[in-house]
């Protein structure tokens, strides 16, 4: 789409910021208003519109898709999005450790405070393992998933919706949520092994570059995650 607005603000709507391109404000392609929850939002949202060169590119418009989608997801397909994302109780990355010693030191060093928090903050331990066959974490381990994805709201469900497979990890996913680590961390831990892998065997261009976009992503939806928190302090 060739852009047609020279002009990107925002204006108090009901429970938030309506952004307006030229004057009129944005929809998502179903024809629904999107409206930012916080101003936090509505300057990164507009931001990004600014930024925007002769024609429209949806995928340098991060933001704005994030909140569209939150705003006009449905509750089945949330409560499709939080099965999914409560799956990940047994498959997370967090407890599935390699055999080798040198890469077990580097787990323990960014895995094991992401676990023992998850201990702390939900009393709940997760298992662990160094071998191949998938293990089945406790009932109360996947309560407590369940539980927590049910307590989000739409917008936020839809940022851990990308966050979670991006990380491979639903409690890494929840721990940067709950600032209990932050976005650089999450990264470390999630890309572990590929940076094993790269030091004791070489980099590949085309694998560094999948986890540079990866981390970059990760960044961005964090940012989202913190200016969401924001919402009743700063409205």
């Amino acid at each position: 789409m060739k852009r047609f607005f020279k002009t990107v603000t925002y204006e108090p709507s009901g429970f938030g910021f309506h952004i307006l391109r030229g004057g009129k404000p944005i929809k998502t392609p179903g024809g629904h208003v999107i409206t930012a929850p916080n101003i936090a939002l509505a300057q990164a949202m507009q931001q990004e519109w600014e930024s925007q060169g002769e024609r429209i590119d949806w995928n340098q418009l991060p933001v704005t898709r994030l909140i569209g989608g939150g705003q006009t997801l449905r509750d089945d397909e949330a409560q499709t999005l939080r099965a999914d994302l409560a799956a990940y109780v047994d498959t997370d990355m967090l407890c599935y450790w390699g055999i080798d010693a040198r890469l077990q030191a580097l787990q323990t060093q960014h895995w094991q405070p992401v676990l023992d928090w998850v201990r702390t903050r939900f009393d709940v331990t997760l298992l662990t393992t160094d071998q191949v066959i998938p293990i089945a974490q406790s009932p109360q381990a996947h309560k407590v998933a369940v539980h927590y994805l049910a307590s989000l709201d739409h917008m936020a469900l839809v940022v851990m919706g990308q966050l979670v497979p991006l990380l491979g990890s639903v409690w890494l996913a929840i721990a940067l949520r709950e600032d209990a680590i932050d976005a650089q961390a999450a990264i470390a831990a999630s890309q572990l092994e590929e940076q094993f892998q790269a030091t004791h065997w070489g980099v590949d261009e085309q694998a560094a570059a999948v986890l540079s976009a990866k981390a970059q992503s990760t960044h961005a939806l964090a940012k989202v995650l913190l200016m969401l928190g924001q919402a009743l302090r700063v409205c």
